[in-house]
C-alpha cells in the first residue's frame, strides 16, 4: 500500500518533445480542421495521442495559427541547447603555456588560469584536462591503497 503512494506521489515528469513531434502535433490538427474551425474535442484528443498536456497542445496550435495568418511558413523548432549555464571554454594552448611547476596540483593550475578548482576538477572529469602525476610523487600502487583503506 506504501508502496503505491510513493509511486503516486513522484511525478514523472514528460520527456521533451522533438522538432520532428512539435511539427507533427499542428499537421494533425490541420487534418482535423473543418473549414475554418477545429471540431470540438480536437486538443483533448491530440494531447491523448501525443501524451503531452492541453495546454502544450494549445500552445503550438496557436503559434502555427498566427503563423498561418502572417503567411509564413510552419516553424515549431524549439532551442533547447540553448538554455543553462554556459561552459568555460579553454584554449588548448593555455595549459601548454605554463611552466610545470605553475601546474602542479589543482589549486594552482586554478590560480593560474583564474577559474575556480572546482572548475578545473570538472574539466578533468569531463577529459578536457589530463590529470598527470610526478616521477617524484607517484600515485599509490594498489597494495598501498589496500592498506589505506583497511
Amino acid at each position: 500500500m506504501s508502496n503505491e503512494i510513493e509511486l503516486i506521489r513522484q511525478h514523472q515528469p514528460r520527456p521533451k518533445l522533438s522538432n520532428e513531434d512539435r511539427m507533427r502535433i499542428p499537421i494533425w490538427l490541420l487534418d482535423r480542421k473543418v473549414g475554418d474551425i477545429l471540431p470540438h474535442g480536437s486538443i483533448k484528443a491530440a494531447s491523448m495521442k501525443f501524451n503531452v498536456t492541453t495546454r502544450c497542445i494549445s500552445k503550438l496550435w496557436n503559434k502555427a495559427k498566427r503563423q498561418n495568418r502572417a503567411m509564413q511558413s510552419y516553424n515549431m523548432d524549439k532551442n533547447f541547447q540553448n538554455c543553462g549555464r554556459k561552459r568555460i571554454e579553454l584554449q588548448p594552448n593555455q595549459i601548454e603555456q605554463l611552466a610545470m611547476e605553475q601546474r602542479t596540483c589543482i589549486k594552482d593550475l586554478a590560480t593560474m588560469l583564474h577559474i575556480s578548482p572546482s572548475t578545473v576538477w570538472r574539466m578533468i572529469k569531463r577529459g578536457l584536462i589530463k590529470p598527470h602525476t610526478n616521477a617524484l610523487h607517484p600515485g599509490l600502487p594498489d597494495h598501498n591503497k589496500k592498506a589505506r583503506m583497511e
